[in-house]
């Protein structure tokens, strides 16, 4: 039996702890702003990946959540995503392939695919995209196995721009592995 007090008090501590997310994720990005400008102002490079790998290293953390933290923070203080600027993760394999079926799928889209990983499935689910179990010989193919527009290994990813222009503009996506 579902003690709905119990489930309401739980509902209502997520909705608090997301606020608090956001509140925090939204100074995170202002921050990475003022950042971006005065690096800009004294001829710096806005990507340093001494000081992302000592953030890694401080924080005790190889999650790819993390990682899109950082590429998102580097997105907002470039002014948006660069069509020449690949993201790049790391993780265990089956959180990249979770991170992967999170961006490759969006409301709507059709994905097909036979042999891939559940968590692969459950980040397409989570996006609102529709899994389909089986090689279809109809839709864009992305290949993750030739390393475009997705390379793989097993502790890191590589998500290049065509990845997202073949996302957008297609309703039924193939991935192979």
């Amino acid at each position: 039996m579902v003690h709905f007090i119990d489930l309401e008090d739980l509902r209502a501590k997520v909705l608090e702890n997301t606020r608090q997310l956001v509140l925090l994720m939204n100074e995170r990005m202002e921050l990475a702003r003022h950042i971006a400008e005065i690096k800009g102002d004294h001829g710096m490079q806005i990507r340093d990946p001494v000081r992302e790998a000592l953030v890694r290293q401080e924080l005790k953390t190889d999650n790819p959540l993390l990682n899109l933290i950082f590429e998102a923070t580097i997105v907002e203080q470039v002014g948006g995503i660069k069509l020449d600027d690949p993201i790049q993760l790391s993780g265990t394999r089956d959180s990249l392939m979770f991170i992967l079926g999170l961006f490759i799928c969006r409301p709507g889209l059709e994905v097909h695919s036979k042999n891939v990983p559940e968590s692969f499935i459950k980040g397409c689910s989570v996006s609102g995209g529709h899994f389909v179990d089986g090689d279809s010989a109809c839709g864009m193919l992305i290949d993750i196995g030739s390393g475009f527009p997705v390379r793989l290994t097993d502790k890191s990813m590589t998500i290049f721009p065509d990845a997202l222009d073949i996302r957008n503009k297609n309703n039924i996506l193939r991935v192979r592995l």
